[in-house]
């Protein structure tokens, strides 16, 4: 069970997932870590994470890239994520959500900001497909995408507690 402190990743890049970091089948812990300027050719251009339990506390995701989906992070099949005190800023997505992708997964979001992303087509800040999602304390705002600027929502029924939704934009919906 790796944990993470104190970490910054930094300036990486792959051409398929995970810019920053690529999480397989696995349970992690990041704490006070920051992950920035990382690029994927594929997606989770931050972080991306396949069939694994994540725990995310003060981490901060900003300024990543990734030519398909999930320019911050990419959550997907049957992956556990407690993201507290997290920060998703200045992501950008050449195809789909550019902050934070959660895709067949279930998701708790506590005191969380998606800020400022930008995807090319498909939602800006938080996409939801097929997921299970608990809300608390979110602010999503200044986000840009084709399909929901703000948050996109497919095939999911997210619970949302005090949760800001301003300022973003969309070509449709």
């Amino acid at each position: 069970h790796p944990r993470l402190f104190h970490v910054t990743i930094a300036a990486n890049q792959t051409y398929d997932d995970g810019g920053g970091v690529e999480i397989y089948d696995a349970s992690v812990t990041m704490t006070d870590t920051r992950i920035a300027g990382c690029s994927a050719g594929d997606d989770g251009g931050g972080l991306y994470a396949l069939t694994s339990d994540l725990t995310l506390i003060r981490v901060t995701i900003a300024g990543n890239h990734c030519g398909e989906q999930g320019g911050g992070m990419y959550l997907r099949s049957n992956s556990t994520a407690v993201l507290r005190d997290v920060v998703l800023r200045g992501n950008e997505s050449s195809i789909d959500c550019a902050g934070l992708w959660v895709e067949d997964t279930s998701a708790t979001l506590d005191r969380v900001s998606i800020t400022g992303n930008s995807a090319y087509s498909g939602g800006g800040g938080l996409c939801l497909d097929n997921a299970t999602a608990k809300l608390t304390d979110v602010i999503v705002s200044g986000n840009v995408g084709a399909d929901g600027g703000g948050i996109r929502c497919s095939s999911s029924a997210p619970v949302l507690r005090n949760v800001h939704v301003s300022d973003n934009e969309a070509g449709r919906g």
